[in-house]
C-alpha cells in the first residue's frame, strides 16, 4: 500500500486532487493522509480588519476541521483508508516536513508546486537536511 500525503484547502483544486486519488486507488490500494496547512504568517483579511487573534485562531481551526472532514468523507466513500492532520507553518516547507514525518511516498497537489518545484526548493532552502529523501509528487491541475 502506498502512503500519499494530500494537502487540502476546500478549493476546486482540492476536488481534482481527491478525484485523482480515488481513481488511483481503483488501480491499487493507497492510504491517504489529508493535510490542512495553517499558513504563517497570516495574510488574512481578518487581520486587516483588526479581529482578535483568538477569534481568528478559532475560525482557522473550524475551517480546517470542516475541510478535512468533507475531504475525508469523499475518500472513505471510495473505500480509502484516511487520516487527517493539520499543521502550521510556511505552506511548502510544512508539506515536505509532514511528508517526511509520515513516510509518505507521494504528495498529490491539486495545483502546481512552486515555480521552481519541490526538488529545487530542496536545493535552495537546504530542505534535504529537514526531510531526507524527497517523495515523488503529482500535480493534478494547471
Amino acid at each position: 500500500m502506498i502512503r500519499i500525503l494530500l494537502p487540502v484547502d476546500g478549493s476546486p483544486e482540492t476536488d481534482r486532487a481527491l478525484a485523482y486519488v480515488a481513481e488511483r486507488h481503483a488501480r491499487g490500494p493507497v492510504a491517504v493522509t489529508l493535510l490542512y496547512v495553517h499558513e504563517t504568517p497570516l495574510h488574512s483579511h481578518a487581520v486587516t480588519l483588526h479581529q482578535h487573534q483568538d477569534w481568528l485562531e478559532e475560525f482557522r481551526t473550524r475551517r480546517a476541521r470542516d475541510v478535512l472532514e468533507a475531504s475525508a468523507s469523499r475518500l472513505r466513500e471510495a473505500g480509502i483508508e484516511v487520516e487527517t492532520r493539520d499543521a502550521k507553518g510556511p505552506l511548502y516547507r510544512t508539506i515536505l516536513r509532514e511528508a517526511s514525518r509520515l513516510g509518505a511516498k507521494e504528495i498529490v497537489l491539486g495545483v502546481r508546486p512552486p515555480p521552481f518545484g519541490f526538488r529545487d526548493l530542496d536545493r535552495r532552502k537546504g530542505l534535504r537536511r529537514l526531510v531526507g529523501d524527497l517523495p515523488a509528487y503529482a500535480t493534478v491541475g494547471s
